[in-house]
């Protein structure tokens, strides 16, 4: 952006020599040149200040990645342990050979459930068959997931048109709000029964909404570090340092915070899901008052007289186009 501002000054000059308006033999041409060198060489050198002023300049937004991450790695953490307490099974039997199935050991002829505090619970209170709450839980995943993958993918079609119409603020704010919503799902899933359609429902839904909450905050915030960098190549690859900095930080924050829970073996989750979604709603507030946007309008004539659905679409023509074009992004 500055070498286009200064640019333009030394091109008016260029024009006013050539209408024979320079008031001297190209002197003044010279040093509007001078001049527009000695502005652009400290403009190149600024920002350059690694990783530490990239974390002061973006301090808010990186502010907004740690908690996201944070709060992404510790709400996926527990659906397992969580989808494993809710498993149900009809009390197992001695098989031939006089044996019970792992989760449960024999005792007087019938086998009896391995208590929580030992390594051999079947990490249900409602199926004393290990097994079988694990093969339960890996087919339930194992359709949960295509959903949210596919959300995902649909998401990243229309994500970055938005991004640039709408701005990136906007649709950071709508990542977490959707995740919070992924999360509130999930509790109001742990008040029905497994195997009900209400819970098959709200699992997938929870997991379509996690899926698209992931899927616009990548390139939301890939966009702001580039916006915040303000053409400075150095300060842009400091603030995408800090930006893995920041995201591998909220993951350890996560992993800390959440394992001594799951090391708890809870058998009902739904206070710590209510709790997530209050977490959600308080960030989205906060983000919402923080929060800065970075994108700077402006006026570009292709977009003159469009709506924000009609230059969405517009941006989206436009990099499929790219794409399209572009043998190295087929062969990526």
């Amino acid at each position: 952006q500055v070498f286009w501002v200064e640019g333009a000054s030394f091109t008016a000059s260029l024009g006013r020599c050539a209408g024979g308006r320079c008031g001297g033999s190209g002197g003044a041409m010279g040093s509007t040149m001078t001049s527009v060198r000695a502005r652009m060489v400290p403009a190149r050198l600024k920002g350059r200040g690694g990783v530490c002023k990239a974390l002061k300049k973006m301090r808010h937004f990186l502010l907004c990645v740690g908690f996201f991450q944070a709060f992404d790695m510790a709400s996926i953490d527990p659906v397992n342990a969580f989808l494993y307490s809710t498993v149900p099974c009809p009390p197992p039997a001695p098989n031939e050979q006089g044996r019970c199935p792992r989760g449960s050991f024999l005792h007087d002829g019938a086998c009896e459930p391995h208590p929580r505090s030992t390594k051999d619970w079947s990490m249900s209170v409602h199926c004393a068959d290990r097994g079988y709450v694990v093969h339960q839980v890996t087919h339930l995943r194992g359709r949960l997931t295509w959903p949210q993958h596919l959300a995902g993918l649909g998401t990243l079609l229309f994500a970055g048109p938005l991004i640039d119409t709408i701005g990136r603020k906007p649709m950071m704010l709508a990542s977490i709000a959707t995740h919070t919503i992924s999360v509130g799902l999930i509790a109001a899933a742990s008040l029905a029964e497994w195997g009900d359609a209400g819970f098959v429902v709200l699992m997938g839904v929870a997991f379509v909404f996690h899926g698209v909450s992931n899927a616009i905050f990548q390139p939301a915030s890939n966009a702001m570090v580039a916006d915040l960098s303000r053409g400075n190549e150095k300060l842009r690859g400091d603030g995408y340092a800090a930006f893995g900095i920041i995201h591998q930080v909220g993951i350890v924050l996560a992993f800390g915070s959440m394992y001594p829970v799951l090391m708890m073996k809870l058998t009902d989750y739904t206070d710590m899901w209510l709790g997530f979604a209050g977490l959600g709603v308080l960030a989205v507030t906060l983000n919402c008052a923080v929060l800065r946007e970075s994108m700077i309008a402006t006026d570009d004539d292709r977009h003159t007289g469009m709506s924000a659905c009609q230059r969405a679409m517009a941006e989206f023509s436009a990099g499929f186009r790219i794409v399209w074009r572009g043998r190295v992004f087929w062969r990526f």
